[in-house]
Formats: structure tokens, sequence, C-alpha cells
């Protein structure tokens, strides 16, 4: 009875093995907007609305980087706020999703560089960064970076369903087995954030 009000009132029950392995999910109707779903794989068939929703979303996570340095860091490095004004420009005009790329990883680089400085009152040595790094992650700011970033996924990847998209089929996340690319796409301008 409590597993049939769940799935009634729209909340899914997630499974996990002991490991922490995704093993399935008990979930009600999924949504009846079969014409939502169409237009949504019809956009990701058009290459140039692919584009012009990825430049947004990175363009988007670089700029939110920006203001998480210039908020959270007692002295703001001017050159690299100035670099990630840059790229964020370059990536609303990049002209594929494969430069978009580059300029995402370069952004990254750069927030990452200066990202130990936002950690106020962490020991460098217990909560040091030297990059980020996963799969797996070998520090525990790493750690805990794809952990939230585990929980964000989850979370849009319910939303995503929850009105009736596909969450596997993203835009700028191009599609592969089993991976919520449409959820990716929508984490990249909360990635800073966690």
């Amino acid at each position: 009875p409590a597993l049939r009000t769940l799935m009634d009132r729209g909340i899914p029950v997630l499974f996990f093995s002991y490991g922490g392995w995704f093993a399935g999910q008990a979930i009600g109707h999924d949504s009846k907007n079969v014409e939502l779903r169409l237009a949504q794989y019809a956009a990701t068939q058009d290459g140039q609305r692919c584009l012009q929703l990825a430049r947004g979303f990175v363009s988007s996570k670089i700029l939110n980087c920006r203001t998480l340095l210039r908020r959270n860091l007692a002295a703001p490095n001017p050159v690299a706020l100035s670099e990630l004004k840059q790229l964020a420009r370059k990536a609303r005009s990049a002209d594929s999703l494969e430069s978009l790329l580059g300029i995402e990883g370069t952004a990254a680089r750069r927030y990452f560089g200066e990202f130990s400085g936002m950690l106020t009152g962490a020991s460098q040595d217990q909560f040091g960064l030297e990059g980020r790094n996963r799969r797996p992650p070998r520090d525990p700011v790493n750690a805990l970076l794809s952990f939230c970033y585990s929980l964000l996924s989850k979370e849009l990847l319910l939303a995503l369903r929850a009105v009736g998209l596909d969450p596997l089929l993203g835009f700028y996340h191009q599609p592969h087995f089993g991976r919520p690319s449409l959820a990716l796409d929508l984490m990249e301008e909360f990635r800073p954030v966690i």
C-alpha cells in the first residue's frame, strides 16, 4: 500500500545495490504527452537548435563560475575573471559542439584552479584541490563534488520524467547508452554552485 500511494502521488522509489549502483525504480504512469516527446526528438535532430541551446548552457555555466569566484574569494584573481568572461563570450559564438567542449574544458580548468581559495576555514592539506578529477575522485573535495553532481543529476532526471521529457535525449550531451543526456545538459548551469 505504501508503494502504491507513492506511485499514485507521482513519487518515484529508486532501488540501489549495496554498492550504490542503480538497479531500477517504481514509478506511476509516465506522462501521456506524446506530442512533447515528439517535439523533443525533432529538436534534437536539428543541429543548429542543439548548438544554440548548448551555447546557452555552457556560457551560463562559465558566467556562474565567474560569479562564484567574485563573490567567494577574498581577493579574486582579475586575470581568471577576465579569462572566464572571454570564454563565456566565445561559448556564445562557438561554431560547433566540439569547439564548445574545448571552451568548456578550458573554463573548467581555470575555475578549478581558483576553486580551493573558496574553501575558507578548511585545512589545505585535508581539503586541498589540484584540479577536478573523477572516476574515482582522488581527494575529499572531488568526492564531494561528484556526489553532489550525482544527486543533482537524479533530481533533474526525475523532474524531466515528471513533465514528460525523455531524460536520455539531450542537445549538448549527445546520446550514449544509459546516460541521462538531457539531465546533464540542464545540470551545466548549476554545476558551479554545487
